[in-house]
């Protein structure tokens, strides 16, 4: 299944690889070439995945020069698998629209409306490019083994996962600033968005560095962190709050009589100190981060003062792992906020 799943998100990126690239050299090509470009693209990436085996079609495509988007309506993409492709999926369980048909898994994807916004039809809008997917309705039914069957009552999960999905994103070149927005809807679950801001961006064979200008994380609960904290105890005998409390916190000394343990423990809350010394904020954030876990409504993850990203960044939280990760990204910590 994997090569499979790789193959159809990589056609996918066609079109917006080659759309972005019209909407960022708009002087060189003409508005009839954009949308030739864009639909060829589109159906290349058809062609490929039918080419996979996957059943891909669509109903129409729009064009609005005035408002500067191109849009797809009714997007479908279909595959069927065989059962040792999909350790999850048992074919015999499947019914089968025809007798001469095999059993077979089948994958299902029905996407609304793919809206490709940004390529300055209209010279008056912003150099923003964005993507808005409408409507993406998941069937869940090749999900039919017992251990499936059981992950989907206790996430509740019906017939079809449906998802909302967005992204804006914007590069100036003259000031070498990237600028991006990614927001996620899982009807039932929950909501995700998330904003960055990166400016002075350097890449070379040696080096790799930019400035987080900001960085804006929000995550609006639905009912998924019960359901995640359910599966972590069923799996794991723990809860999230008892990993939060291993993770970010201090350890307490107090009847521990082994010396490497003594040691782990010493390492662990000297680390936390050292944290604390260069992010002020961190303690506060955990007990915010706790106090959202416990009662779980909404939470933002916000950076609005300047930090570098760099390799000496990067190889720092790979050895220290998600307490520097957690204390650099977020600043500060807001829970329940009405706006």
């Amino acid at each position: 299944m994997t090569p499979s799943i790789i193959q159809l998100v990589l056609s996918l990126w066609i079109p917006l690889i080659l759309s972005t690239i019209s909407s960022l050299i708009p002087s060189e090509i003409s508005e009839e070439l954009k949308i030739k470009l864009f639909t060829n693209s589109l159906d290349t990436s058809i062609i490929f995945l039918r080419s996979q085996g996957f059943e891909a079609t669509y109903d129409e495509i729009n064009t609005n020069i005035y408002n500067d988007y191109i849009e797809i309506k009714n997007f479908n993409i279909k595959k069927q698998f065989k059962s040792k492709d999909l350790p999850f999926c048992d074919a015999s369980k499947i019914k089968m629209d025809s007798i001469w048909k095999d059993p077979a898994c089948e994958l299902l994807i029905n996407i609304e409306n793919v809206q490709f916004k940004g390529f300055n039809f209209n010279k008056k809008i912003d150099n923003f490019f964005e993507i808005n997917i409408d409507n993406i309705s998941f069937d869940t039914s090749m999900f039919n083994d017992s251990s499936s069957k059981a992950t989907k009552k206790l996430f509740k999960i019906e017939e079809t996962i449906n998802l909302n999905f967005s992204t804006r994103n914007k590069y100036n070149f003259n000031k070498n600033i990237f600028e991006n927005k990614i927001f996620l809807e899982v009807e039932k679950f929950g909501n995700l968005s998330l904003e960055v801001k990166l400016s002075n961006l350097i890449y070379n064979e040696e080096q790799l560095s930019a400035v987080l200008d900001s960085f804006i994380l929000e995550f609006v609960d639905q009912g998924v962190l019960e359901r995640i904290n359910t599966l972590i105890d069923i799996e794991l005998d723990t809860n999230l709050i008892e990993i939060v409390n291993k993770e970010f916190k201090t350890k307490s000394l107090l009847n521990i009589d082994d010396e490497n343990e003594i040691e782990k423990i010493e390492e662990h809350n000297q680390l936390i100190s050292n944290v604390n010394r260069h992010y002020s904020n961190f303690d506060q954030n955990i007990v915010k981060l706790l106090a959202f876990i416990e009662n779980p409504s909404s939470l933002k993850c916000i950076r609005y003062k300047d930090h570098i990203i760099n390799n000496n960044i990067s190889e720092a939280i790979d050895d220290l792992g998600p307490i520097l990760l957690f204390a650099v990204f977020c600043e500060n910590i807001i829970i329940d906020d009405p706006t």
